[in-house]
């Protein structure tokens, strides 16, 4: 079982504890859980009213979050991957 969080990734041995069909669906719904949030995010930015009017600050936590859930959504990919060997 994996758990990505910002800045660490939990990793816990249950093999033989856990049906790994399931964890790949649970992953799967956190791939699509972060998809949604890195379109928003990209879509939020893409708006050049909102770039403009928005202060400098807030732009920038926009596109570090864009950053976070692009990265946690590649870990999970990848540990996707692995699950399926």
């Amino acid at each position: 079982m994996t758990a990505i969080i910002t800045g660490a990734e939990l990793y816990f041995p249950l093999a033989g504890l856990i049906d790994i069909e399931q964890e790949i669906a649970r992953l799967n719904k956190e791939v699509e859980h972060l998809t949604a949030e890195v379109e928003r995010v990209e879509k939020k930015l893409a708006n050049e009213g909102y770039t403009a009017k928005a202060p400098a600050h807030v732009v920038e936590q926009e596109r570090a979050k864009g950053h976070d859930y692009r990265e946690k959504r590649d870990k999970v990919l990848a540990r996707i991957a692995e699950l399926r060997g």
